[in-house]
């Protein structure tokens, strides 16, 4: 997600439906003093805004993002790469905010298989149905996956299930968007 250009789209960026939900299931099940998150496809830093009590690191792959939105500052650590080829070690909570429609669906798979083995949740966000090109000169961007929908998911992703589903308009489809943790 581009960078919310003023104070106002960055409050309602960090504080839209997903980003709620995802706080209020991150918050109910998971002590900060003993929880360790990792935010892929950190963007310009909407869970360290959302969750700063907890040590979180980011992974980034566009390093735009990384120095524009000085990520060095809001995380303990950024991982800098694709998520697909690097090791990311264990974590308590892995959150894929608005990543998974932007992975090539095998390698989208392979990452979800790994992850659930590395990690004790993992929180995934899609948008169901939507189409979206490169942005801003940011080849990551585009989403690979335009086509997910609630069936789509529990097909090519076994092992997550439906947390929460939002039949709220995104974008220019009436589709809305669906939060997945591990089955």
């Amino acid at each position: 997600m581009a960078t919310p250009a003023n104070s106002q789209s960055m409050f309602d960026a960090i504080y839209d439906w997903s980003g709620l939900k995802v706080f209020n299931y991150v918050r109910d099940n998971f002590n900060p003093h003993e929880t360790t998150i990792l935010d892929v496809g950190a963007g310009w830093g909407k869970y360290s805004y959302l969750l700063p009590d907890y040590e979180m690191d980011a992974n980034e792959i566009w390093g735009g993002y990384i120095t524009d939105n000085l990520l060095w500052r809001k995380y303990h650590r950024v991982i800098h790469g694709d998520i697909c080829s690097i090791e990311t070690g264990h974590y308590n909570i892995v959150i894929m905010g608005d990543v998974l429609e932007h992975i090539e669906r095998k390698k989208a798979q392979d990452l979800i298989k790994r992850l659930v083995d590395t990690c004790d949740e993992i929180i995934v966000v899609v948008p169901f149905e939507y189409e979206q090109h490169p942005t801003d000169d940011n080849i990551y961007e585009e989403h690979l996956q335009p086509d997910l929908t609630p069936q789509l998911m529990e097909e090519l992703y076994p092992q997550l299930k439906l947390y929460e589903k939002s039949e709220a308009r995104y974008g220019n489809k009436n589709a809305g968007k669906g939060i997945y943790i591990k089955r």
